[in-house]
Order: C-alpha cells, then sequence, then structure tokens
C-alpha cells in the first residue's frame, strides 16, 4: 500500500465530477487499499477518491469505533435525504486546518456496491449520514467551501 498525496483547494481536480467505476477488480485491488491508508495516515473518517487525484466514483469511511469498520462505497447515488436539518462541525483533508459549521440533511439513503460488485442500499443518520454527504459532495466536485462563507481562494 502507498500513501498518496492529498490535493487541497484550490487545485480545480477537485472540483470535477468523477467518472463512475467500471473496473471493479482494479479499483478494489489497486486504488481502494491506498486511498484507505491514505485516509488513515491523515487522521481522517473519510475520503473520497478525488481528493488524491484519483477521477473514480468511490470513497472510504472508517468512522474508527468499536464496533465500526471500513466502508467503501462505489458508485453512490444519493436517493433521498431527510426533511429534517442538523448541523455539525466539519475539516475536510482537502481543506486544512478549516473547520465550519454545516448544515445538512440529518438522515440519508444512498444506494452503492462494494467491492464484490453487490449493490447496497444503507439508511444512515448522524456522523455516517454527515460523513456520506460530505464524501459524496466531493465526487460531485463539491467541497465544504461551498457551503461556508469566509473561507478564502
Amino acid at each position: 500500500m502507498a500513501i498518496l498525496e492529498i490535493i487541497t483547494h484550490p487545485d480545480p481536480r477537485l472540483y470535477k465530477v468523477s467518472n463512475k467505476v467500471t473496473d471493479f477488480s482494479y479499483v478494489c485491488s489497486n486504488l481502494v487499499p491506498d486511498v484507505y491508508e491514505t485516509m488513515i495516515s491523515a487522521d481522517g473518517i473519510g475520503i473520497a477518491a478525488t481528493q488524491v487525484g484519483i477521477n473514480q466514483s468511490f470513497f472510504v469511511i472508517d468512522l474508527q469505533g468499536p464496533t465500526d469498520v471500513c466502508m467503501v462505497f462505489i458508485n453512490p447515488i444519493i436517493t433521498k435525504l431527510s426533511e429534517a436539518k442538523s448541523t455539525m462541525l466539519e475539516g475536510c483533508l482537502s481543506l486544512p486546518g478549516v473547520e465550519a459549521n454545516i448544515e445538512r440533511p440529518s438522515s440519508v439513503h444512498v444506494t452503492f456496491f462494494d467491492c464484490s460488485e453487490i449493490k447496497y442500499t444503507l439508511e444512515a443518520d448522524g456522523l455516517l449520514s454527515k460523513c456520506i454527504q460530505h464524501e459524496t459532495d466531493h465526487l460531485l466536485g463539491i467541497t465544504m467551501h461551498n457551503y461556508t462563507i469566509g473561507i478564502e481562494d
């Protein structure tokens, strides 16, 4: 495994929509382990492939709790967002040193594939919901910068 360089704002690669994963074997064997290792080495709890310059639609999340496991979301699509909103302090590996209170829907439904090409539907709330929304935004070329005022370019 290799630790990859995390690209930061204002790198234009952060603002491109990612390509759908078609070669699951290659992505899961060669890219997912490096992206995961990069996230862990940066003390993150989530990272999208676009944040390390890989224009593929996947991200990993590891909330690092005693019962949490690393989750790989390939070609995720948010299918439903709750009407209820909540605000949470967020940080981003691509915006080092920046934290902001971001209001997002409280819960989310997402469909995605895992490395076995099995399709899942997940309903999440709390921190997992916020992470899914944050990382899905990255795959769509959106960062925390789009939600905040006062972050200088």
